[in-house]
């Protein structure tokens, strides 16, 4: 049974890859479930106007930076190093309970969070707080992955 096998042997790994994603779920789940609701029932913004502005900016965002960050030639892919974090014998087990923890933990508790926040605070800096923080818990996972998986090759 490779998972028990994974969660025995591999559960710091299992936790790194968990937490490497976890910024991705939650800044993802932000957009897609959280801000609507705020920029519509706080701040009174049209949904239409809000969801043409939040696609364009992601998408603008995400074209500036596709290309710059391919041209390091050596760019932190996470799939790749989770798969590297794992031997064969448990490698998608170990890879995909990662993804699953992080995807539950990040997308599926965010919008959860940013609602208590603002509603706590009356206020969006929380929220951002919190993004940031998990996001940083992300950029540091993925900084220990790379390390790990460098210093095993």
């Amino acid at each position: 049974m490779p998972i028990v096998t994974v969660l025995r042997e591999n559960l710091r790994e299992v936790l790194l890859a968990a937490g490497a994603f976890i910024g991705i779920n939650t800044v993802g789940y932000i957009f897609m479930a959280y801000l609507l609701s705020y920029s519509t029932k706080v701040l009174g913004m049209s949904k239409t106007l809000v969801l043409l502005v939040t696609g364009s900016v992601g998408l603008t965002v995400w074209a500036a930076a596709l290309f710059p960050l391919i041209d390091l030639r050596n760019p932190p892919v996470i799939a790749a190093l989770f798969t590297e974090l794992f031997s064969a014998e448990v490698r998608y087990s170990g890879a995909s309970l990662g993804y699953q923890i992080g995807s539950v933990l990040g997308g599926g508790l965010a919008p959860t969070v940013a609602a208590a926040l603002y509603a706590n605070w009356g206020s969006s800096a929380p929220i951002s707080l919190y993004l940031t923080a998990v996001t940083l818990l992300s950029l540091l996972c993925v900084v220990a992955i790379t390390r790990k998986v460098r210093a095993a090759a």
